[in-house]
């Protein structure tokens, strides 16, 4: 994959005399690939030669065994053609740096030496309190914990092949400025992207035009793994057209989130919710995703714990199964919402299930649902009418049924209590059912 990046420092390394000038080659500072020795020694004095002199190391292809090799500040290792292969030599990571500004990494293999180690908060590549990152056109394949960790950093991690890992493909904790942009995740046995806070704040990272698939729950639990995309205390992260498929829980899932927005992204088989906004989020929308193929669609719940306040729009799901291969409490459901949302202009088709489901027990307040279609839902929308359960607006919507199945239906919690609500509407002052039709 050619980048503007790594072509300016190709350029650089080969094209005259005077461009060479700002280039330091790897090879004339004692690095011998495939010589099977550990060589993080001569790969540290280099890499500062490189920074000290203010050029980029070359690194010739081939494959060299290091481990725990700093990045002073400044520094710029690339690789052409054939990417050398950094080898961990022993422990977890293979470069590391810390209170850096300004490290680039371009056309680099690192690669692991597998494993299971997911309680180290480590990577291949692990950064703390470092700024201006760039990493560009690597490769972070066979890790024990994570591809790429973060802690307090920012900068760009952009078209990067990440797979065969352990834990998360890319893992950010207390973001201070991160994009993560064009990179291909496969194969990972826990989590594509995490993005995590130690407390609940401004975030602000933006994760876009990613293609993340095949992502298992290797640890187990009920969401925390098998998810492409988590956001967990993350405050203002953008989550955007990506291309999210096969995972064993959800595409995209925020917790305890504040003011994040999910557009755009194409979301195909997922085993548990494809997109989730779950306990004590505030704020999110759920804007112009597709969705095919999950056991549920789109969640947006937890009002007993103060999850509230969502836009949830212009979505299409279709062919939701009738369970979870990996949570048997998923139940079929287009889209889920509980407190303070509006429901507006989406496109629901093939629900073994209710298409919107308004309120969970007691856990309603002020959903409005107007202007959606279902289609070939076992019910089109369900509202609950468990004693304090609040108001809900259902307007506006085009809701098909087929023999058996039910247009607008009360339920108590998993039960219908009211099949046909639209008739005996006027018994339920917390409800407003206005201008919706119904074809058969």
């Amino acid at each position: 994959m050619l980048n503007r990046r790594h072509f300016c420092l190709t350029a650089l390394a080969f094209a005259t005399p005077l461009h060479a000038e700002s280039t330091l080659s790897a090879a004339n500072l004692g690095l011998i690939p495939n010589t099977g020795t550990d060589q993080s020694a001569a790969l540290t004095a280099a890499l500062k030669a490189a920074a000290d002199q203010g050029r980029a190391l070359y690194l010739p292809a081939g494959t060299y065994h290091v481990a725990n090799v700093p990045l002073p500040p400044n520094t710029a290792l690339f690789g052409r053609g054939a990417p050398p292969v950094l080898q961990l030599a022993s422990g977890q990571n293979i470069l590391t740096a810390e209170k850096a500004r300004n490290i680039s990494l371009s056309g680099l293999h690192l690669r692991g030496t597998g494993g299971k180690d997911f309680d180290s908060f480590t990577g291949l590549f692990h950064a703390e309190d470092c700024a201006n990152l760039d990493i560009t056109d690597c490769t972070f394949t066979n890790a024990a914990t994570q591809g790429i960790n973060l802690n307090a950093s920012s900068g760009h991690i952009t078209e990067n092949q990440i797979s065969g890992i352990y834990g998360a493909g890319i893992a950010s904790l207390n973001a201070t400025g991160l994009w993560i942009t064009g990179n291909e995740i496969d194969t990972c046995e826990n989590l594509g992207v995490y993005i995590a806070r130690d407390e609940a704040g401004y975030d602000g990272t933006i994760i876009t035009r990613n293609r993340i698939r095949n992502i298992g729950f290797a640890e187990g639990g009920n969401g925390q793994n098998g998810n492409a995309i988590n956001a967990f205390r993350a405050g203002n992260v953008v989550i955007s057209n990506n291309t999210l498929s096969d995972c064993a829980f959800s595409a995209v899932r925020l917790n305890a989130t504040r003011d994040c927005q999910i557009t755009g992204n194409n979301c195909r088989r997922l085993e548990e919710v494809a997109i989730f906004s779950e306990f004590g989020f505030s704020g999110s929308v759920i804007s112009g995703n597709i969705i095919d193929e999950a056991a549920q669609g789109i969640a947006i719940t937890n009002f007993d714990s103060q999850g509230r306040l969502a836009v949830c729009s212009n979505n299409i799901i279709r062919n939701i199964w009738q369970s979870s291969p990996t949570n048997p409490d998923t139940t079929p459901v287009g889209i889920g919402a509980e407190a303070d949302t509006l429901v507006s202009g989406n496109v629901i088709e093939n629900v073994p299930g209710v298409g919107i489901a308004l309120g969970w027990g007691p856990y309603l307040r002020d959903v409005s649902a107007t202007g959606n279609i279902t289609r070939n839902c076992d019910i089109g929308i369900g509202v609950s009418l468990v004693q304090g359960a609040g108001a809900a607006l259902i307007n506006n919507n085009l809701i098909q049924v087929g023999k058996s199945q039910i247009a607008i239906a009360g339920t108590l919690w998993d039960e219908i209590a009211v099949p046909d609500l639209i008739k005996n509407a006027s018994r339920y002052p917390q409800l407003t059912l206005i201008g919706n039709h119904i074809s058969q």
